[in-house]
């Protein structure tokens, strides 16, 4: 079964054809098992919806890796994780995509972001997603913004150094960028 939807085309379920890149990843840094795992999952994920993006405006042209796939990069390359269990629960997470959106991550406190370090990567594929959202007013992305930059300075996303330098980056970014986003 394929998910279809207008602004993104169709996604088949298979990681391996969905994107490529991932297979590699997975099978260069964790193995043939991890990535059987992994797959199982992405399909999962596929029959619930969670590839689909409607929050965010593409161009019906441009293909793209879904949000798991991006997920995945993320984890392996940026952050250097290993952990497959992390790496599913990331991907898992995905499943209530209400649940991981900017709104509801800036709502967060302190002790969730550390309990839960996964959020953190979450949060990452959003901010660099930010310019892309359907659903965005400029004194919400601000408030948002503002609270999650007061998570970042009490070192909500220190369980991994580099994401958490991506993380403020993104911050800083979207906070000097947030006239032109919310247009």
């Amino acid at each position: 079964m394929s998910h279809r939807n207008q602004s993104i085309g169709t996604f088949s379920g298979i990681l391996e054809v969905d994107s490529p890149s991932a297979k590699h990843l997975v099978l260069k840094s964790l193995g043939a098992a991890a990535f059987e795992k992994l797959s199982e999952i992405y399909r999962e994920l596929e029959t619930t919806g969670a590839l689909l993006e409607d929050d965010l405006m593409r161009k019906p042209e441009v293909r793209y890796n879904p949000r798991p796939a991006r997920l995945i990069h993320i984890l392996l390359a940026e952050a250097q994780c290993k952990d497959l269990n992390t790496i599913e629960a990331t991907l898992l997470a995905t499943k209530n995509l209400k649940s991981i959106t900017l709104p509801h991550l800036s709502r967060l406190d302190l002790p969730i972001f550390l309990e839960c370090p996964h959020l953190s990567i979450l949060l990452l594929d959003q901010l660099r997603h930010l310019h892309m959202s359907r659903n965005k007013s400029s004194a919400d992305l601000t408030s948002q913004i503002l609270a999650l930059l007061g998570l970042s300075s009490q070192g909500a996303f220190e369980h991994w150094p580099r994401i958490s330098r991506l993380i403020s980056a993104a911050l800083q970014r979207a906070q000097r960028n947030l006239p032109d986003i919310a247009e």
